[in-house]
């Protein structure tokens, strides 16, 4: 694809998404002043919708009397239709969120593999660690020495399966990924108060860190 047909390609995207976000503004206003009505339908259903049903079965109302509040499903799918909706905005609006490392930390952990003991677990973790990091040494290795093009969208994979491993890790000596991050940041406020400072790297005690 040539700039020009890139350009174009773009613009196309472009006036799709706005288009789309002009839709879905409107969508929400009209959604936002519908809720209380949905609350109320909600009450109603919840009490007086059963007696008012039953009122319309014994032929109590006028029969050309608009009804579809008393159909049987209708009601029943259009609240069930708004909370699906709503689950739906849920989830959107969590992906859209920053992801904290705890949350992370959970929903990676959800495809460990339940077989594994405590013990697999670590060893996996610190060699799964080795792994991926030597896969992300390799492509920058080929970018150095052998001329290949820096593939940033692969490193940035295996720099996500580092993270993977460093939350399996954390996991299995019992350390919520977050307290691990946090750890770190206030060792290097220690060692550096002020930011990096060679001098003090190049004289620091040897303290194993």
């Amino acid at each position: 694809m040539d700039r020009v047909e890139r350009i174009a390609a773009m613009e196309q995207l472009m006036d799709e998404a706005t288009a789309a976000l002009s839709a879905l503004d409107s969508a929400l206003t009209a959604y936002e002043a519908a809720r209380p009505a949905l609350q109320q339908l909600a009450d109603y259903y919840d009490g007086d919708w059963k007696t008012d049903f039953a009122a319309d079965e014994a032929g109590e109302l006028p029969k050309d009397m608009k009804r579809g509040v008393l159909s049987e499903d209708g009601l029943w799918n259009l609240l069930e239709d708004a909370r699906s909706i709503e689950a739906r905005m849920a989830e959107l609006s969590k992906e859209a969120a920053p992801l904290t490392p705890n949350e992370y930390q959970h929903l990676a952990l959800r495809t460990l593999n339940p077989a594994l003991t405590e013990k697999d677990v670590l060893i996996n973790g610190v060699m799964g660690l080795c792994g991926e990091a030597g896969e992300a040494i390799d492509l920058v290795k080929k970018h150095l020495a052998q001329g290949h093009a820096l593939d940033r969208a692969q490193l940035a994979k295996e720099l996500g399966d580092v993270a993977w491993y460093l939350a399996e890790t954390a996991y299995a000596i019992g350390y919520d990924l977050e307290t691990v991050l946090r750890g770190n940041i206030d060792k290097l406020r220690a060692r550096y108060p002020e930011g990096f400072d060679a001098d003090r790297s190049q004289h620091r005690k040897t303290d194993g860190e």
